[in-house]
C-alpha cells in the first residue's frame, strides 16, 4: 500500500469532509452592493460605472467573521473563514481604501487599513489572511481574457502560512503549480472543461497535504483554487473563486504628449495620442504572460525637437477620470542604434500601472514621431512587510473570540 493511498484514506474521515464544508461555503455569503451615494464622482459630476469585480476570500482562520469596507462602505458583512463572496462585489476602478473590521465592530476598530489599485474591466481575487496583529490582504488579477472553445483556466494560490511550498496537481496528471510559496499565485493553466480532482502536496514529496472534492470546470470558466488555513492544526482547506472568461469591459485610457515634467505638466497638450487599450481576443503562447495595454500614434513633431525641449508622455485613468494621471514619463534617455528612444512610464496616484514608451522617427515622414505605449498592471499585498499600511492602535486590534 503506497503512502498516497494511505494518506488519502486517513483524510477521508476528517480533512476531506472539512474541505467539502469549506467548498460549500462558496455560496454562503452574499456581498452587499456599494451604496449608490458612495459612488465616487468625477468630471462633470457623473458617477463612475461599476466596472471592476472583486471576489473576497476569508482566509484568516484565527479571526471570527469580518466586515469588509471599501471607501467607508460595507461591501461584505460577516465574512467568515473559508467563505468566498458570490456573486463578486461590483465596484469602481481607481485606488480604493480597504478596511477590515471584526464583524459588528465600528470601523474605528479596523484591523487593517490600506489602499489597493483596481483597473477598469478587471476581476480580482482578494485573500484576507493572517492574525489581528498581522492581517494582510493580497490582491490577484483574474485573467478574464477569452479562452478556446470547450476550455477553462485554473491556477492555485497558496494562502496557508505554515503549509510551506506546495505542488498542486490534478489526479489526471496535469501540474497546476510547483513549489508555490506563501501568497504566491501560479500562472493559469488551460484545461479541458471537465470534472477534476486536485491535490496539494508539500513540494518534492508524494505526501498529500490536501485532496479536494471534485471540481467541475465549465467551458469559459476561470478558477482560482486558494489553499487556506493551517497544515499544523488540521484546518488546511481549499476554496475556489470563479469568474467567467470573455471580452473584458473595454479599457480605454486617454494619452497625451504634453510640455513639462510629470510633476508640472502644461495645461495644453502638444498632441493627443490614441487611447491606451487592452486588445480583445484569444490569448496565445504562454499562460504566464502578463496582459499589456497598448497605444500606437504618430505626432507631427520630430524627435529632435522633443529631445531639445521638455516634454512628457501622460496617460490618464479613463475618459470619466480625465483629470487623473495613471502613468507618466519625461521624454529623454539614450538613443538606440536604430534611432529609437525608450523611456519609462512611472505609476502615478496609486494606479497600479507602469510601463514604457518607445519613440522613433516616422518612417514616411522624418518631421513626425511614432509613439508606442506599453502598460502593465501590478497586483498588490497590503499589510505585509513590503507594503506598510496605516495601523490602528494596538489596543483596538483585539482578536475576536
Amino acid at each position: 500500500m503506497d503512502a498516497r493511498k494511505t494518506i488519502r484514506r486517513r483524510m477521508s474521515a476528517g480533512r476531506a469532509i472539512a474541505a467539502l464544508l469549506m467548498l460549500a461555503a462558496l455560496t454562503a455569503l452574499t456581498p452587499i452592493g456599494l451604496a449608490q451615494e458612495a459612488t465616487p464622482q468625477v468630471g462633470g459630476g457623473q458617477a463612475t460605472p461599476a466596472d471592476v469585480q472583486l471576489t473576497l476570500i476569508g482566509a484568516a482562520a484565527a479571526l471570527g467573521p469580518l466586515d469588509v469596507y471599501l471607501d467607508g462602505q460595507v461591501v461584505a458583512a460577516g465574512l467568515p473563514f473559508a467563505a468566498v463572496t458570490e456573486p463578486p462585489v461590483a465596484t469602481n476602478a481607481g485606488t480604493r481604501r480597504l478596511q477590515i473590521v471584526p464583524a459588528g465592530a465600528p470601523i474605528s476598530d479596523a484591523l487593517l487599513i490600506g489602499d489597493l489599485p483596481f483597473t477598469a474591466g478587471q476581476a480580482y481575487a482578494i485573500v484576507i489572511v493572517g492574525t489581528a496583529e498581522h492581517l494582510q490582504a493580497a490582491s490577484y488579477v483574474m485573467d478574464v481574457a477569452p479562452v478556446a472553445s470547450g476550455r477553462a483556466r485554473v491556477r492555485a494560490i497558496n494562502a496557508s502560512s505554515d503549509a510551506g511550498p506546495l505542488d498542486v496537481v490534478a489526479t489526471t496528471g496535469e501540474t497546476v503549480a510547483g513549489n508555490l510559496a506563501f501568497l504566491e499565485a501560479s500562472p493559469y493553466l488551460p484545461l479541458d472543461a471537465a470534472a477534476y480532482l486536485f491535490e496539494a502536496l508539500p513540494t518534492g514529496t508524494a505526501d498529500i497535504a490536501l485532496a479536494l472534492p471534485e471540481i467541475a470546470l465549465a467551458p469559459g470558466g476561470v478558477y482560482d483554487i486558494v489553499f487556506i488555513g493551517s497544515a499544523v492544526d488540521g484546518t488546511l482547506a481549499g476554496v475556489v473563486a470563479t469568474t467567467v472568461a470573455g471580452t473584458p469591459t473595454r479599457i480605454s485610457r486617454p494619452a497625451f504628449l504634453t510640455p513639462g515634467t510629470c510633476g508640472a505638466l502644461d495645461a495644453t497638450p502638444t498632441a493627443s495620442l490614441n487611447d491606451v487599450i487592452r486588445t480583445a481576443g484569444l490569448p496565445l503562447g504562454s499562460a504566464q504572460a502578463a496582459p499589456v495595454e497598448t497605444s500606437y500614434s504618430t505626432v507631427p513633431v520630430d524627435l529632435t525637437t522633443l529631445l531639445e525641449g521638455v516634454y512628457a508622455i501622460d496617460v490618464r485613468v479613463s475618459q470619466e477620470q480625465l483629470g487623473v494621471s495613471s502613468a507618466c514619463g519625461e521624454i529623454g534617455g539614450v538613443m538606440e542604434p536604430d534611432g529609437s528612444l525608450a523611456l519609462g512610464l512611472r505609476e502615478l496616484d496609486d494606479s497600479g500601472l507602469s510601463g514604457v514608451a518607445v519613440l522613433r522617427p516616422a518612417a514616411d515622414n522624418p518631421a513626425a514621431t511614432d509613439v508606442a505605449i506599453y502598460l502593465v498592471q501590478r497586483s498588490g499585498v497590503i499589510g505585509g512587510a513590503a507594503t506598510p499600511v496605516a495601523k490602528p492602535p494596538a489596543a483596538s486590534a483585539t482578536p475576536v473570540a
